[in-house]
């Protein structure tokens, strides 16, 4: 009796040990708002010991009536039942994933694999049956004590943040005073995803963008931009240090660490020279909104005001305004372990994006809510806005005009949110003047990138086909001079790390017209080209 319950606890435990593995990681950490809260901690463990009594009961029933048909079912219901962390372990653990076969193998390819191993793997458990099942069984009760030893790894993790204080924002810069002569003033729009081709090229003729194609008439455009890195770990911290970043890796709630493409040396992102640190040398106040970074611990005391937003579930529910009882908790945790279910999320029978857009809601109006507070505050000369959309999941519905998680929205209905943000944005500047006194830089991190939302439960056919499948680097890149009303188009290509130099160019009022940003350009464009390092091999 005692046994077949350790057996049915040590099975449920595995189906959570992404759970603890996230919990105790501390790369996670660096995204997170907060440590993760004690109530999901009791709402796991409260999962677990749920699903391991049904387990138990199902064997303590089969116990009390043997047949053999029966045992048999049983036997092949735990394998099936192990294929769960099977799985999580090829995707969470190893890092495996269908597109990494499909790469390997290409499509006929992998169909062939997949066919040997489905075949294979049942010729060996008809034949062996018996055989693994004991392993199997044998197998659960050593990883049994896998249990207490996950709570309290994750647990001690969990203690430790919470008491090290590691989580705290840096206190902000003091104010400088403000010269009583008319000073430029920098907004930096940054949409997290938003992608040329899409946004201007090749965007289908249903999708309108007027505060797009108003701010491009008004602006300097470039066609070519490609930016520093194609995702948003290498490309922010790149853009604001103004140094291209070959990698980087998380090491803790406040730690990004960073090896820089030009030296080889790898360093912590925290206390580098930024492009904010520099803009208060020469006398201006700046201020970060935005996401993923946590950019009030990495650089906060540089900042004079600083937001940063996480609303990703479990860690962050209460950062974004919305809490979960444990009942909610448990509930909510067993529908995100369903997800691992080979073949489940595909058919269609869960809805694991339904909480994805949940989340991205949550974080778009927190930083929308942000980001309009912040660009009233006309003490600050470099505002910096890290935009969650047009990134997926769709969390707009361009038809009905509204906010919704809902639906099945996609990555078009967040540009028509992105231009509702860039309309919010002049709206609320316009009755000062300060949106036509202000240099306006719009851009992105990175491109749309196809081949891995191409993979995702809420990619659409609309956006399969309006890419081709294809994946292109450049981005939208728009500046928009203080009191400019005509446009100037750009063609020739560029790294946009020179965004770093052009904004403190813009600050010292060396650019003044359109036509000389375009000379700046054409002199400042090929510093992106690094020249190799003395000590790299030839």
């Amino acid at each position: 009796m005692l046994k077949d319950f350790l057996i049915c606890l040590s099975l449920a435990n595995l189906f959570f040990m992404d759970f603890w593995a996230s919990l105790a990681d501390r790369s996670m950490m660096y995204h997170q708002k907060a440590p993760a809260p004690w109530g999901i901690l009791a709402a796991t463990i409260c999962d677990e010991l749920l699903l391991a009594v049904v387990f138990w009961a199902a064997v303590t029933i089969l116990r009390r009536w043997p047949n053999t048909l029966w045992t048999k079912l049983a036997r092949w219901a735990l394998l099936l039942l192990l294929l769960i962390p099977l799985n999580m372990l090829r995707g969470h653990v190893l890092g495996i994933y269908l597109q990494n076969l499909l790469d390997l193998f290409g499509r006929p390819g992998f169909v062939l694999f997949a066919l040997c191993v489905s075949i294979g793997s049942i010729f060996v458990l008809s034949r062996w049956n018996r055989i693994i099942f004991r392993l199997a069984k044998t197998t659960l009760i050593l990883l049994a004590p896998l249990l207490p030893l996950s709570v309290a790894y994750a647990a001690s993790f969990a203690i430790q943040a919470s008491l090290a204080s590691t989580f705290a924002d840096k206190a902000p810069a003091p104010l400088l005073p403000i010269s009583e002569a008319r000073t430029p003033r920098v907004l930096w729009l940054i949409f997290d995803e938003l992608d040329q081709r899409l946004a201007f090229e090749e965007r289908p003729d249903s999708i309108r963008l007027p505060e797009l194609d108003r701010l491009r008439a008004q602006s300097l455009y470039a066609t070519h931009a490609i930016p520093p890195a194609n995702e948003t770990l290498l490309s922010m911290p790149a853009l604001i240090t103004g140094r291209l970043i070959s990698r980087a890796k998380q090491a803790g709630p406040n730690e990004l660490m960073i090896t820089f493409q030009d030296s080889g040396k790898t360093e912590v992102w925290a206390g580098n020279p930024s492009v904010f640190s520099r803009a208060r040398s020469v006398g201006f106040n700046s201020a970060v909104v935005g996401s993923y970074h946590p950019y009030c611990r990495v650089m906060g005391d540089v900042l004079n005001a600083c937001s940063f937003t996480q609303c990703e579930w479990p860690f962050q529910a209460q950062e974004c305004g919305w809490e979960l009882s444990v009942f909610e908790n448990m509930r909510h945790q067993m529908e995100t372990q369903l997800e691992w279910v080979p073949f489940l999320k595909r058919s269609g029978l869960i809805r694991p994006d339904q909480s994805l857009r949940q989340d991205h809601k949550s974080l778009y109006l927190q930083i929308r809510q942000d980001a309009l507070q912040a660009v009233t505050n006309t003490a600050l000369g470099l505002i910096l806005l890290h935009w969650p959309v047009p990134h997926p999941p769709g969390i707009y519905d361009r038809f009905t005009e509204a906010l919704r998680s809902d639906g099945n929205s996609n990555y078009f209905d967040n540009l028509l949110l992105m231009d509702r943000a860039i309309g919010e944005l002049r709206r609320i500047m316009e009755p000062d003047g300060t949106w036509d006194t202000t240099h306006v830089l719009l851009t992105a991190d990175h491109s749309l990138r196809t081949n891995f939302w191409g993979q995702q439960v809420f990619w659409t056919r609309e956006e399969a086909l309006a890419t081709g499948g294809t994946e292109l680097p450049h981005v939208p890149f728009l500046l928009k001079l203080a009191g400019q009303k005509t446009a100037q188009t750009y063609h020739s290509p560029f790294n946009t790390i020179v965004t770093h130099d052009l904004i403190l160019a813009l600050l010292r009022q060396q650019l003044a017209e359109p036509e000389s940003v375009g000379q700046w350009l054409d002199h400042h464009r090929t510093r992106a080209h690094v020249p190799p390092r003395a000590d790299a091999p030839k």
